[in-house]
């Protein structure tokens, strides 16, 4: 697999394997060639590329192509380049459903008529084993690997949160409005290590994400090990050092263990319970050659199709509570990694991915803009679902906060719906009066006789963010100091977000300075 946006250096590699011959140096650009290896000792690595100029090995995921980090030997630079028809073979299979992997290798569950389906919440099985790529069919046969039988295995889940049949941003779809729902697929929805018993890494995921009875949501199960032998002066020693191998993956990875493993702020000591070791998987995408697609390259499809994978059907778990959620198909809808966005129905019953809303921005406007949200019906861990019965809901807002439709007793202060299906029900908001005249704080209140009662923080910014009663330099020096951070960081505030999306950014300074000089009446 390919790296992202990691500088990445040649660091001496420590083979476990025996010598290795070379056979053909197969791609030649500008000067430069890469071999492909036979690894007598090892099956996993045959075929895989190396780099010609130094010890480095070039793994790819299955399918994409490979990349020469250039001559500088850092991947991720202008420089890198990749040959037509050199791609990465398969190394590393998993198999939801089961942890006795045995040859040959079964087909995935996604192929089947009839997914395996797994329950909300449920423990769902797995086992990933190595193959040889260069078998004419790699399912054929489980190998022994040297390189993998010693170290841990990542599995991780993606969901397919627009349900478009892919994980990851591509236009394969072609669907132009689903790109952010498309970056939020590139979050996992489960996380496990693994270590390995015998030849297989095996045990259970706990899946996080569902969708409702009738639309469930398809994930996709991956896997990533290291391989090699682990490195004294790195993460102390308990830690391989050798590049990665993996099944297909919806973005690239770094391929070494010091770009993606992190024992803290303090270098490369060993984990200790004080530094625990973390793990970085940033989808990002570097400065790769530009003739490939390469986020078509490495999206996946879920219907079973792609052999290195498997694919379970995930359905949402009881109703505990009411939420707010916004469409994520929305034109202005802006993507952020500390999102939930969850699959759910529209009013046609059809699937629609929405945000799981934890607190609402509404900028305090008067009425330059509303926000149109559903309540609906959630599960213990944050999915839509159903609800089982028809349920009224009472809605009650406090501070600026006014509830424009529906309006059955004309006080924008309370309303009541009910909602008996997974699609909730609509509801339109907006802040009090007029512009830059509430407080920055309110909230949106949800009850029921049923229970699961849920409070909604809601913030109204408006260009005076500092609350001084005029907006002056300050304001724009207050909206300078904290460009760029976004929802989740430290110094991050809603009161500095003046147009509510979530990041603080030019537009936030645009709106700052045009209202320059203005008086603000202070609540």
């Amino acid at each position: 697999m390919s790296a992202p946006r990691v500088r990445k250096g040649r660091g001496r590699f420590r083979s476990v394997l025996a010598p290795i011959a070379l056979l053909s140096a197969l791609g030649m650009v500008a000067g430069e060639c890469v071999p492909r290896f036979y690894a007598p000792n090892d099956p996993m690595l045959n075929g895989d590329w190396k780099d010609w100029n130094g010890p480095a090995w070039l793994p790819a995921a299955p399918g994409v192509p490979v990349i020469h980090p250039g001559a500088d030997g850092i991947a991720g630079t202008a420089d890198d380049w990749t040959v037509a028809g050199l791609v990465g073979d398969m190394d590393i299979v998993l198999r939801a459903g089961t942890t006795e992997l045995t040859s040959p290798i079964p087909p995935p569950s996604g192929s089947a008529a009839q997914p395996a389906a797994k329950g909300l919440g449920n423990e769902v099985d797995f086992s990933v084993v190595a193959v040889d790529g260069q078998r004419p069919n790699p399912l054929d046969q489980i190998v022994v690997s040297p390189s993998f039988g010693v170290n841990p295995v990542i599995v991780l889940g993606f969901a397919d949160l627009d349900a478009d049949g892919w994980i990851g941003p591509n236009q394969l779809d072609q669907n132009a409005f689903d790109d952010e729902v498309e970056q939020a697929e590139l979050t996992p929805v489960a996380l496990q290590l693994a270590d390995l018993t015998g030849t297989s890494a095996h045990g259970k995921l706990r899946l996080l994400a569902g969708g409702p009875a009738g639309s469930p949501l398809k994930v996709v199960l991956t896997a990533v090990s290291l391989t090699g032998q682990p490195e004294p002066g790195l993460l102390g020693g308990v830690v391989p050092v050798g590049p990665a191998v993996s099944t297909a993956l919806p973005y690239p990875v770094p391929t070494r263990a010091r770009d993606f493993l992190d024992a803290g702020p303090g270098g490369p000591e060993a984990p200790t319970p004080g530094r625990p070791l973390g793990l970085k998987l940033d989808p990002e995408w570097p400065a790769y050659p530009r003739q490939v697609d390469w986020q078509a390259a490495h999206a996946i499809p879920v219907d079973g199709s792609e052999l290195s994978v498997d694919v379970v059907d995930s359905a949402s778990g009881p109703l505990a509570r009411f939420g707010l959620a916004r469409s994520a198909l929305h034109p202005d809808y802006q993507y952020l990694p500390r999102r939930v966005v969850r699959p759910g129905l529209d009013e046609r019953f059809a699937t629609h991915p929405y945000e799981i809303l934890d607190g609402l921005s509404l900028p305090d406007d008067g009425t330059g803009s509303v926000d149109v949200l559903r309540v609906v019906p959630l599960d213990a861990l944050g999915n839509i679902t159903w609800p089982g019965q028809n349920v009224v809901v009472s809605l009650k807002t406090t501070g600026g906060l006014r509830i424009l439709s529906p309006d059955t007793d004309r006080d924008p202060s309370r309303e009541s719906v009910v909602i008996g299906d997974a699609a909730g029900a609509r509801i339109v908001v907006d802040d009090a009066d007029a512009v830059s005249d509430d407080p920055l704080e309110a909230s949106l209140i949800l009850e029921s006789q049923w229970g699961g009662d849920s409070m909604i923080p809601v913030w109204l910014p408006d260009a005076d963010v500092d609350d001084s009663g005029r907006v002056d330099e300050r304001d724009v020096a207050a909206v300078r100091a904290v460009f760029k951070s976004q929802r989740g960081d430290a110094n991050f505030h809603p009161r500095f977000d003046v147009d509510g999306n979530g990041r603080v950014e030019k537009d936030d300074l645009e709106l700052v300075r045009s209202r320059l000089g203005d008086s603000v009446a202070v609540p």
